[in-house]
């Protein structure tokens, strides 16, 4: 059976992986495959779709898949990442509360962690998520939208967070720290689970040395990424890499219960196809790797 990485701009770390050969040398001995795709919602499909096997997301998508039915199992997941996200309005709005965003157009990437941010934002606040009207907005369009009054509110990530504060024609409403945990996931179908834990433990150790190497040189890896990915240049990659946790931790019961409380919160708001039971997407075995940042 063959290793088939998904790989998509919303993931740094499958990114540089999959541009750095040299990252790549843990995986030797395995048949592996890497996949570029324009967003992580495609990863859904292509999972589906017998494409890919491998994946790394925000916490929502894993979610969704399993409460899609797709059979998944956890592997590992980043640090919490409490600094990478906020909900953005114009400087001029009228806008002071969570509560105030009811009834309003809120931009974001559907599907992907901004609706879990939204969502734990807004239950927060007492407001139910079909109160508000969101918007799925491309990312790199979304400060225009904000500006022009096409969206009143944006749900921002980085890169793009701090280069839009920096222009002072927006503020933050609330960041994502305190509200969720922020980490990307790392998942299988439960097909590479079943091929033992040396095979697992080998995909994950060598995402952890990708980890790293990207926390270990800022510049180096923001010029790969402005590169291949763009939309900032390479000063904005760099900000946004050296503001981030970096280094993988295994996906143990800490993570699986914030996915369960993300998952229990998403379907109260009937954001989910069906409940789950996170338990069901234990790997079944434990992964020792190396965890430590650079």
């Amino acid at each position: 059976m063959s290793i088939q990485i998904g790989a998509h701009p919303s993931n740094l770390t499958l990114s540089v992986l999959t541009h750095v050969p040299e990252l790549q040398k843990g995986l030797a001995g395995l048949d592996v495959t890497f996949r570029w795709y324009k967003e992580g919602r495609e990863l859904h499909g292509a999972l589906d779709a017998g494409e890919i096997n491998v994946v790394g997301t925000g916490s929502t998508r894993a979610i969704a898949a399993q409460a899609d039915d797709v059979p998944i199992a956890y592997i590992a997941a980043s640090k919490p990442r409490t600094t990478g996200a906020a909900i953005l309005v114009r400087q001029d709005s009228k806008v002071q509360s969570p509560a105030d965003l009811a009834g309003l157009r809120i931009g974001h990437i559907a599907g992907s962690f901004h609706t879990y941010f939204l969502a734990a934002v807004l239950d927060a606040a007492g407001v139910p998520f079909k109160a508000v009207n969101p918007v799925n907005w491309a990312v790199k369009d979304s400060y225009r939208a904000l500006q022009d009054g096409e969206i009143d509110a944006w749900v921002s990530m980085a890169p793009y967070l701090a280069p839009a504060l920096a222009t002072n024609t927006v503020r933050s409403l609330i960041g994502c720290d305190k509200v969720i945990p922020n980490r990307s996931v790392f998942w299988v179908h439960r097909d590479v689970a079943d091929m033992g834990r040396p095979v697992v433990e080998a995909i994950a150790h060598t995402f952890a040395d990708t980890d790293r190497w990207i926390g270990a040189d800022p510049r180096r890896a923001a010029r790969l990424l402005a590169k291949v990915i763009g939309n900032v240049d390479e000063d904005g990659w760099t900000t946004s890499i050296a503001a981030r946790r970096w280094g993988l931790v295994p996906a143990d019961q800490t993570v699986l219960q914030e996915q369960q409380a993300e998952a229990d919160l998403l379907a109260r708001h009937e954001l989910l196809r069906r409940r789950i039971d996170l338990r069901e997407a234990a790997l079944g075995y434990p992964l020792e790797f190396d965890s430590k940042a650079a």
